[in-house]
């Protein structure tokens, strides 16, 4: 039995390349690296707001 409760990095390549020629691929890639770099839940992820994101902080 799996009891993983995480995707792996090849499952969210595919999951990014799934996006490829969409409408929102811009929106949906972003969304899944946010979710998969930050550790998000869906609910998490569908709650943000833009005031939320800090898009001044340099890394």
């Amino acid at each position: 039995m799996n009891d993983r409760r995480y995707l792996t990095a090849r499952e969210v390549e595919r999951l990014i390349a799934a996006t490829r020629g969409s409408r929102t691929e811009a929106r949906d890639r972003c969304l899944i690296l946010l979710m998969f770099r930050h550790g998000l839940r869906v609910s998490e992820a569908c709650g943000l707001r833009l005031h939320q994101v800090d898009l001044e902080l340099a890394w």
